[in-house]
């Protein structure tokens, strides 16, 4: 699914025919990727429901021929079902190739980190990683990082809220503003610091909030 240079022509292409050609690629691709994803999304979701994923501390959840495209974008989904951090990874020829994503307060990279020895390769930053190692090594990544997470995970608020709940949990009408006030929370990443601010309802104006204020143009 790597089709940036062919996204590159669609925008820079002054024939038409070969802009058609390229729309009518790009959007069979993007359907390609909607199925794939959605076709193992309901595999991953039948794990979770079965109760087959430990779903404490940091998830790692593997499968047989997942598309590597679809695998950071499936990895923000579990995190969004769960409120957990998530690794989604795909098995080929004996190797395991996968991404992560993380939730606030917990370093996605130096969870990688505290096992290294286990990767290939791998990198990313403290919200998403990349990595691959070999299949035989993926229990033992497993428990690694159920060990790691145990110990760090409760600085974390392990039952975040997803950005899913907090969007049900807001009544429609009701806007919200950052106030003022002092962080409510901070947590830390390394040497950088996170604030939160309390969110408070925008209070409705009404006529008499109107009246007596000069418009910006008014002639005295």
């Amino acid at each position: 699914m790597d089709i940036a240079s062919e996204v590159v022509e669609l925008f820079t292409t002054r024939d038409p025919a070969r802009a058609r050609e390229l729309a009518l690629k790009l959007d069979q691709l993007n359907t390609d990727r909607r199925a794939a994803e959605a076709a193992v999304l309901t595999q991953i979701d039948a794990m979770l429901a079965a109760g087959t994923i430990d779903q404490l501390g940091c998830l790692v959840i593997d499968g047989d021929g997942w598309h590597r495209g679809v695998l950071g974008i499936l990895a923000s989904r579990v995190v969004e079902r769960t409120g957990r951090p998530a690794l989604v990874l795909s098995h080929e020829d004996g190797e395991a190739h996968g991404s992560g994503r993380s939730i606030p307060g917990f370093h996605l990279l130096e969870a990688l980190e505290s096992c290294h020895d286990v990767f290939v390769r791998f990198g990313g930053h403290a919200h998403a990683v990349g990595f691959s190692l070999t299949s035989a090594r993926v229990p033992e990544l497993r428990e690694r990082l159920q060990q790691h997470a145990a110990v760090r995970l409760h600085t974390a608020d392990p039952r975040a809220q997803t950005r899913l709940q907090r969007r049900a949990a807001t009544p429609p009408d009701r806007h919200v503003v950052l106030s003022g006030t002092p962080p409510a929370r901070t947590l830390r990443h390394g040497q950088r610091r996170a604030s939160f601010y309390r969110a408070q309802p925008r209070r409705r104006r009404t006529a008499a909030d109107h009246e007596g204020r000069a418009h910006p143009h008014a002639r005295s």
